[in-house]
């Protein structure tokens, strides 16, 4: 039985000395000045996303620089697939990808964790996956990876996704904790210049929204502080139809 079995049970991190450190070193609350996230529609506003997380991917050892200063992936081009930018003034300084699941495409996550994935696919549910985040350093200290991903979650529910998937190194699951995700089944290999192994963590969007439309009496702060910065008092989710 892997974490995926255990259906509407979620976990978000109670450790509020965490969540308090995250807040202090600048990753919740205000998008630095003259900065904001919208969805990259034009063929410049792409193509200047794809180059920023080839950068900072190569900078990781992700994979190899290509040419051009573009790495584009099959995903990159499912009609299903929304990109992100977070924009200071015309210029991209951080990006996030969603990948909705399709009949016709595998998910990033396949390559690694197809039984996982397979086993939610059976049970009728919407997976999506956040793929491809990169923020530029000066920027990595901010609020912007984490609008990022607040505005990733309201295009989520509003596409009626259930399931939300990402890939992480284990120094990065109990970020993702204190989010609500789960670790989904043990670690795999990578295989690139980065090395070690990587984790596939999951969310129960619907279990998660379920949480967010009320308080128990005992809800730590941490719990409460992320079920309202992502469901409660998101500004994404009235603003999303803007993005089609």
């Amino acid at each position: 039985m892997t974490a995926l079995d255990m259906g509407g049970q979620i976990s978000i991190g109670t450790d509020d000395r965490r969540l308090r450190r995250l807040m202090a070193a600048g990753l919740f609350g205000s998008l630095p000045a003259g900065v904001w996230v919208q969805r990259a529609t034009t063929t410049a506003d792409v193509l200047a996303c794809y180059r920023l997380r080839h950068d900072v991917h190569v900078e990781a050892g992700y994979h190899r620089r290509q040419p051009g200063g573009v790495r584009i992936t099959v995903h990159d081009a499912l009609p299903l697939r929304i990109v992100l930018a977070a924009m200071a003034g015309r210029k991209v300084v951080g990006v996030q990808v969603l990948v909705v699941d399709t009949p016709d495409a595998a998910l990033p996550a396949d390559a690694r964790f197809a039984a996982e994935l397979r086993y939610v696919r059976r049970r009728g549910r919407l997976l999506a996956e956040a793929a491809g985040q990169a923020v530029a350093v000066d920027y990595r200290k901010t609020a912007v990876p984490t609008a990022l991903q607040q505005a990733l979650f309201a295009y989520a529910v509003r596409s009626r996704v259930t399931d939300l998937l990402t890939v992480v190194g284990p120094r990065h699951v109990p970020f993702y904790e204190l989010l609500g995700f789960r670790q989904a089944g043990p670690p795999r290999e990578w295989t690139t210049k980065a090395g070690g192994p990587v984790v596939l963590v999951h969310l129960d969007v619907t279990a998660f929204l379920a949480a967010a439309r009320g308080r128990g009496p005992d809800e730590p702060d941490s719990r409460a502080y992320i079920l309202g910065y992502f469901a409660r008092a998101n500004p994404h989710l009235e603003g999303f139809r803007q993005w089609r």
